[in-house]
């Protein structure tokens, strides 16, 4: 394989983000590289949707896929599922993933009432996921910053929802605009605020013209901005654009891509 290492103290050619949120130059200027955006993107042909409006009638079935961990808003959504509740919706919640919090969202939750309307199914199987998608009639995300400054750039969890034809509420935080356009790819509300979520997943679950809305724009954004295989290319061509031969570009992206 060519060395293609720059000598000391070069210059960088060009640089790549994973979003473009935080990015400080996205064209070449004086005394900087150009930033190429790059997104993580999912393999389109493990997600593919067969929904047609409602899967079910009430409760509506409403999943989060995530790690148990402060960045993921998983108090905001318990709260915003607890006014739900007092507002006579009637749902069931179904929350996959581990994490550090188990046990104070288990003890939330029986706290608001809601043990029978909220499960916490652990981490699944590929399969096992993929039927949750399927049965969901919305998928919920919270993202916030954590105290620490953690947060996320932007969760594959909601291209796979979308791409599944699941509608999707989620937050401004991060990257997630940049995938999610409110009112036309899914509903975007605040960080932390229970309210606008629970209004948000309401809307989302009884207004059906703005559901076949949202979920045919979500598969359009999806396959647009986010099938890897695309991303690959295009990472491809940034690297022979840069003296990488087209080979060796292909074997770097495609290495990338299976390890994360």
């Amino acid at each position: 394989m060519p060395d293609h290492t720059p000598a000391p103290n070069a210059p960088p050619r060009y640089a790549l983000a994973p979003i473009e949120d935080g990015s400080p130059v996205r064209t070449p200027q004086p005394g900087y590289c150009p930033i190429h955006t790059i997104y993580h993107g999912i393999d389109l042909s493990l997600f593919s949707t067969n929904k047609n409006g409602l899967t079910n009638h009430p409760p509506y079935s409403i999943l989060t896929v995530a790690r148990l961990v402060e960045k993921k808003g998983l108090y905001t959504i318990l709260e915003s599922l607890r006014l739900l509740f007092l507002r006579n919706l009637p749902f069931r919640y179904t929350l996959i993933g581990e994490g550090p919090l188990l046990e104070k969202l288990e003890s939330i939750v029986y706290q608001y009432g809601l043990t029978d309307f909220v499960e916490f199914t652990g981490t699944l199987p590929h399969e096992e996921v993929l039927r949750h998608y399927r049965k969901a009639d919305l998928f919920l995300l919270g993202c916030t910053t954590a105290q620490d400054g953690d947060r996320d750039g932007i969760p594959n969890v909601l291209a796979e929802a979308m791409a599944m034809g699941v509608p999707v509420v989620a937050t401004r935080v991060s990257g997630i605009p940049e995938l999610i356009e409110h009112n036309k790819s899914g509903l975007l509300v605040p960080c932390d605020n229970a309210d606008a979520l629970a209004n948000a997943t309401e809307q989302l679950l009884t207004n059906e013209a703005l559901r076949q809305t949202i979920i045919s724009g979500a598969e359009r954004k999806v396959h647009k901005v986010f099938n890897n295989r695309q991303l690959i290319m295009e990472l491809g061509d940034i690297f022979e654009e840069n003296g990488i031969v087209r080979e060796e570009a292909d074997t770097m992206s495609e290495m990338e891509w299976s390890s994360s």
